[in-house]
């Protein structure tokens, strides 16, 4: 039978080196981390890349890594590779109303329209925002569906009438859905707003 002091000492052993590595392991995810987040604030986003994919190595659960290499995925034109790490942030139960929002650009982008609605109706429902909604609008005039974009677009411009983007994107609805009459006079207006913003 062995001693029980001996197997008390070697707990503590087995403990301590346990304790060390994953020191080890959470301090080299935190300095590759704080390498990459410092060129991502620069826009140095493929340099980025390889620090915080390491810092992801060492610590796959990592938030803070995983949203800014979603980031340098999202505005270096990588749609998939952004969509699969805002996708995990979401599924893990962590994401802020950024990455839902950076998330419903990607699957946009990567022509995921269902996708990207999904997430946009949520934000809409949760948030009420303008910016939401008119990006929303923009989902449906690209999926043809011009009576819902036209819809959202006029609870939009009646709230307020000044929204210049709300006018451009109802233009377009009407253009494409065949009233370009009635998007000439919106566009007419939009460029003149824009004019005396501009002087």
């Amino acid at each position: 039978m062995k001693n029980p002091f001996s197997l008390y000492v070697t707990s503590l052993a087995v403990l301590a080196i346990g304790t060390t590595a994953v020191y080890q392991h959470t301090q080299k995810s935190d300095i590759n981390f704080y390498q990459g987040h410092r060129l991502f604030a620069h826009g140095e986003y493929r340099a980025a890349e390889s620090f915080l994919e390491r810092s992801l190595s060492y610590s796959p659960s990592r938030t803070d890594a995983s949203r800014d290499l979603g980031y340098c995925y999202l505005w270096t034109g990588r749609h998939d590779m952004a969509i699969h790490h805002f996708e995990r942030i979401i599924r893990e139960g962590r994401p802020v109303e950024d990455d839902k929002r950076a998330l419903a650009n990607a699957y946009a982008w990567s022509k995921r329209y269902k996708e990207a609605e999904s997430v946009l109706r949520e934000l809409v429902l949760t948030t009420d925002k303008t910016g939401y909604k008119r990006r929303l609008a923009g989902i449906y005039v690209w999926t043809r569906q011009y009576d819902k974009a036209k819809g959202i677009l006029n609870e939009v411009i009646e709230k307020d009438p000044s929204d210049t983007k709300a006018k451009v994107t109802m233009a377009r609805a009407l253009l494409y859905s065949g009233e370009p009459d009635k998007a000439i006079p919106l566009l007419e207006a939009a460029l003149s707003e824009l004019k005396d913003r501009n002087e």
